[in-house]
Order: structure tokens, then C-alpha cells, then sequence
């Protein structure tokens, strides 16, 4: 099966429902006046074990995170305002939970630009009760008028999947042992969107490797925006990464430091959700989480994963830094800072204590913070790479984002560093810069947050050792007189 539906001609994809033709920068695109709208291809992806779809897509938006707002369901059976379906296998174009394969862009979480072949949604379906076959790129982003070629190839016996924007592999599936489910698909394909308008498609019967499908990009764009491929590459390949370097000066007090040796480290933290995990070894802290995923629907009663939250707060400019060890493969460590109330108020003294080791608290409840995920080797992230990305809650705003195509080495001390100096936040892992962002109190996402706890987090699976915390201020331009 090698075949090219063209825009316009005897081999263009039928036309159901309105569409109109537009033209930007010499090339076609349909445009779907409607969510019904969609063009049919005849394809049946049940006949191709292995397979290659390129696709152009021209966005008539601005397309990036938006926060959830009211109810996301439209008017029409299936169709959910955070999912865009590019191409899929249902003839309800835009109904993700019954499609068996889908390329979808998902704002809904963060920019999460994914593919699959099973029915139902990512989370969980896509991992629980076993890994289906997928691949999922974080923090997505398309630009109004900007012409991209977008990719997915697969070979299903070879539980594999990738996905390509302009060339640039942006995710591969994850690795698991044994063959990953797939569910059966429908016989023909569908797309269309009214965010996009769709270029033209070719379909190919065999997995393509990462330069053919980079060399079919050149080909068919012949002056592709330098910039912009190296935005992709900085992004997703972990290209030009800057040096970090910083130590503090006579402005900053030292108000934290624990080499996490000794037992009575410890008390300078309020252990929540699986209590009896960390422990205090010669080497450092270590935190061994379960195996066990905890039931979702009561994630009050999580005792799977826990939180490290320190009992000091702190205020002004934030320096926090410490080693850790990755001890196994898999697990997941994140860093939350300046983690207040949504007043600002002491959170975690004002209000009785939680004791759930969910995920919740970080980004769906009554806590700011600045969230970063420095350790990431849970089923979505592709295999041979290494994720980093900030995010701020309860917001859910992605502030970062940053793949590298290495894993984190095991059983060898890294160092993270976090420097937030006023609205410029930047972090690092073994002196590489993985971000330096500034953020705004202007945006619809609360203010700038510049005081609060901080939590050191490991979710399922992991296995880590923690030592040399140290935490620095530089206290904020104004004196207190009487305190009380």
C-alpha cells in the first residue's frame, strides 16, 4: 500500500460535509467548516502490520495550552474541544474514545501531541490494566500560518510507533517487555479539523526509518525556516543547551542545609502519602516507592507515592539545590517550590494535614506552586531519552519543556539546580541549562509566586537517593518591622 491523496484531482480524499480551499505560502489545504466535515480515505490499517502516514497541516489558530473552561464536550456525540483528531479510523471524525487509531493534538493537559492504536483515552487506558501500543510528545505547540508536515510510522509486531513534526522525531513508544496490545482499527480513515486546514496525505505500507522520513520533508519542502527546525531540535533532540553556572553572593543567606546522612535530617520534613519510604543511609536519603499502581478513583487513600514537604517556608528569590541517584531504571522525581495557599497563606500549617501520596495536590487542588519533573521514566516517555518540563499549578500552565536523546545515567550522583531571581525562573541538571523562562503575574494564571514550602516528590516505581540539600534566599525589598 503506497498511495498519496492530493489536495485537488482524481485522487483527492472524498468530501463529506463543508469544507472550503485555501492557499498560503503555494500550497493547498482543505479547511472543515464544520466538526462533521471530514475526508475519507480508504484505507484499512487492519491490513498493514507496519505503516508510514505524512500529512501537511496549515493551523488557523494559535494552537497551545489553554486551561480548561466550563464543560469541553460539544454540542456533538464524542466531540471534546481539547482533542483535535488530525487522522483517525472513526467516522465520528472527532470521537477519540472510540477510535482504534488516531493521531491526535490534546491542549486539555498540556500540549500533548500523540498517537494511538486502541480505543479509549491515553490516560489510563493507554497503561493500565497493560500497556497498549502509543507514542506521545509533551508541550506541542503549532503556530497560526505555519505550514508543518506531520508524521506517524509503526511496526505493530515490533510494538513500535513514532511521530515526526517536519522531519524531527518528536516521540517514540516506550519500551516495555512483551508485545504491546493493539485493538483492531476501522477500514477507512478519516480527517479533517476546524483548526487546521489538511494538506496533502500520503499513506505507505512499511515502517520508514528517521532519515527517510527526514529526507521526505526536504524533498517536498525545499526551503524549510532554519529557525524553526532548530526551535524542533532544541526541544526535542536537546540541542544547544547553554552552560549554568551560578553562586551565590553576599545578597543571599543560606537558610537550609542537610547532607541527608543523619536521622535526625528528617525532621526538617513533613513525610506524606507512603510514609514509610524514605530512610536515612550513610550514602543519603533514599525513597523506594511501590510497584503497585494506586486505584484512581480514591486517591485519598494513595499510599503508593509520597512527598517530601519541607517544614521551613521560605521567601524572595529561591536557590535550591541537591544531588540525587537514580537507583533502578523507571520512577519519577519532581521538585515542587514557593508552594502556598491560593492566598498565599501557610498551606500546610493552616489546614489539617494531608496524608495522600496523589498526584492531586501538585496540580488539581488548592496549592501554587512551581512544578518540575526532573526524573521522568514512566510508560509516556519515549524510550533513550531523558524529559525535563516546569509547570505552574493549579493552572496547569506549562512553562517548559526540554527532551534529550540520553537516559539519566544510574548509580552515579547528578545535581539539580533551581534558581527563581524575580520573575525568571531557570533550572539545571549537571550544570546543563534545562530552562530559563520568565514567568508573569498578568497572564490568567495567578502571580508570580515568590514565597512557600518546597517538596521533594517520587512517584510509583521509583528508587532514589537524595544528599547535599542546600536552599538559599535573597530576601524581597521590603523590612519587617513587628512580626507576630
Amino acid at each position: 500500500m503506497n498511495r498519496t491523496f492530493p489536495v485537488q484531482g482524481p485522487d483527492a480524499a472524498i468530501q463529506q460535509g463543508p469544507f472550503r480551499l485555501l492557499k498560503h505560502q503555494n500550497r493547498l489545504g482543505l479547511h472543515g467548516k464544520s466538526v462533521t466535515s471530514r475526508l475519507v480515505l480508504p484505507v484499512d490499517l487492519n491490513q498493514m502490520p507496519s505503516g508510514t502516514i505524512t500529512q501537511w497541516i496549515l493551523p488557523l489558530e494559535e494552537l497551545s495550552y489553554r486551561y480548561s473552561c466550563g464543560d469541553s464536550k460539544g454540542a456533538h456525540p464524542g466531540v471534546d474541544a481539547n482533542n483535535h483528531i488530525l487522522i483517525g479510523d472513526h467516522p465520528d471524525h472527532e470521537n477519540v474514545h472510540d477510535s482504534g487509531f488516531a493521531l491526535i493534538w490534546d491542549c486539555g493537559w498540556y500540549p500533548q501531541y500523540w498517537v494511538k492504536f486502541f480505543t479509549k483515552y491515553l490516560y489510563h487506558s493507554g497503561f493500565q490494566p497493560t500497556p497498549k501500543l502509543l507514542a506521545a510528545a509533551g508541550h506541542m505547540s503549532f503556530e497560526r500560518l505555519r505550514w508543518v508536515q506531520v508524521a506517524v510510522t509503526w511496526d505493530k509486531p515490533a510494538s513500535y510507533a513514532a511521530l515526526y513534526v517536519n522531519g524531527v522525531c518528536i516521540s517514540e513508544s516506550p519500551e516495555h517487555e512483551g508485545e504491546l496490545e493493539v485493538d483492531p482499527c476501522g477500514t477507512c480513515l478519516y480527517a479533517g479539523s476546524t483548526a487546521f486546514a489538511i494538506g496533502d496525505i500520503a499513506v505507505q505500507g512499511r515502517r520508514l526509518s528517521h532519515e527517510v522520513i527526514a529526507n521526505q520533508f526536504e524533498r517536498e519542502n525545499p526551503q524549510p525556516d532554519p529557525d524553526y527546525q532548530q526551535k524542533l531540535k532544541n526541544m526535542y533532540y536537546g540541542e544547544n543547551a547553554d552552560v549554568f553556572s551560578f553562586q551565590p553572593d553576599g545578597e543571599w543567606t543560606q537558610e537550609l542545609t542537610l547532607s541527608l546522612t543523619e536521622p535526625a535530617h528528617l525532621d526538617a520534613f513533613y513525610v506524606q502519602g507512603m510514609t514509610d519510604s524514605p530512610s536515612i543511609t550513610p550514602e543519603g536519603l533514599e525513597v523506594h516507592t511501590s510497584e503497585r499502581m494506586p486505584d484512581m478513583k480514591k486517591q485519598e487513600e494513595d499510599r503508593q507515592q509520597m512527598y517530601l514537604w519541607s517544614e521551613q517556608t521560605f521567601e524572595g528569590d529561591l536557590y535550591l539545590t541537591y544531588e540525587f541517584m537514580p537507583l533502578r531504571e523507571g520512577g519519577l522525581s519532581l521538585l515542587l517550590t514557593q508552594a502556598s495557599g491560593l492566598q498565599g497563606e501557610d498551606f500546610l500549617n493552616e489546614y489539617p494535614r494531608r496524608t495522600t501520596g496523589s498526584m492531586s495536590m501538585v496540580c488539581w487542588e488548592n496549592v501554587r506552586n512551581y512544578h518540575w519533573e526532573y526524573y521522568r521514566e514512566v510508560s509516556d516517555v519515549p524510550p533513550n531519552s531523558a524529559t525535563s518540563g516546569l509547570i505552574k499549578n493549579p493552572w496547569i500552565t506549562p512553562l517548559a519543556y526540554r527532551r534529550v536523546r540520553e537516559r539519566t545515567e544510574k548509580h552515579v550522583w547528578h545535581r539539580l539546580e533551581f534558581l527563581q531571581e524575580g520573575e525568571r525562573i531557570r533550572g539545571a541538571l549537571d550544570a546543563v541549562l534545562q530552562f530559563d523562562v520568565t514567568d508573569s503575574g498578568t497572564r490568567g494564571n495567578g502571580p508570580v509566586y515568590r514565597h512557600g514550602h518546597f517538596a521533594i516528590r517520587c512517584m510509583l516505581r521509583s528508587h532514589l537517593r537524595f544528599r547535599n540539600l542546600e536552599v538559599w534566599n535573597r530576601k524581597p525589598p521590603f523590612e519587617i518591622m513587628q512580626e507576630g
